[in-house]
């Protein structure tokens, strides 16, 4: 059965460059990649004849590690609770959680839209509307901050005209930093 299971790896991975397989090789990657898959990579480089280089050492508490952060990543952690103002989210998900519904409200709350929406809507729940969005927007630029390791308040930047931009560039660019929050 393994030899079976390992064929149809290696058949696959026989579609992959010499280059390619050798990265995945020198990675060495087990949370990424089963040991079968690497039992095929070594039989399909050894038939191109190509030279097996060092691996990187495989550390199973940094395995484990990843694999908390893998399941824990993206929108299962925001799912949570997306209103809560503590915690981390990285970059995909301030921008659909803070960015877009931030951007979203802008053409809402130009005087004339609000004119014509008024029409239709009671104010106070366009109000509400608003508020609720804006709420999220915050939760979740906080959240932004604390993953690039900045205090909560640096949302503020984002009622400010030149600070939007530079805030909006931080959040979007800044790779977050694996320490403690310094939480107030």
């Amino acid at each position: 059965m393994e030899a079976k299971m390992i064929g149809e790896i290696k058949e696959r991975m026989s579609q992959k460059s010499s280059a390619d397989l050798i990265s995945i090789w020198r990675a060495n990657d087990r949370m990424e990649w089963a040991d079968d898959a690497f039992t095929a990579i070594k039989e399909i480089l050894i038939e191109r004849g190509e030279p097996l280089p060092d691996q990187v050492t495989y550390d199973q508490a940094k395995a484990k590690e990843q694999q908390v952060v893998r399941q824990m990543d993206g929108w299962e952690k925001l799912n949570k609770n997306p209103l809560n103002w503590k915690g981390r989210i990285g970059k995909l998900d301030w921008l659909l959680a803070g960015l877009l519904p931030l951007l979203a409200t802008i053409p809402l709350m130009s005087p004339d839209n609000l004119d014509r929406i008024a029409e239709h809507i009671h104010p106070i729940l366009i109000i509400l509307i608003i508020g609720a969005i804006w709420y999220v927007v915050v939760a979740s630029s906080i959240k932004r901050a604390h993953d690039c390791k900045r205090s909560g308040y640096y949302w503020l930047w984002l009622l400010v005209p030149v600070g939007q931009i530079i805030a909006i560039l931080h959040f979007l660019f800044e790779r977050g930093k694996w320490q403690e929050n310094q939480e107030q």
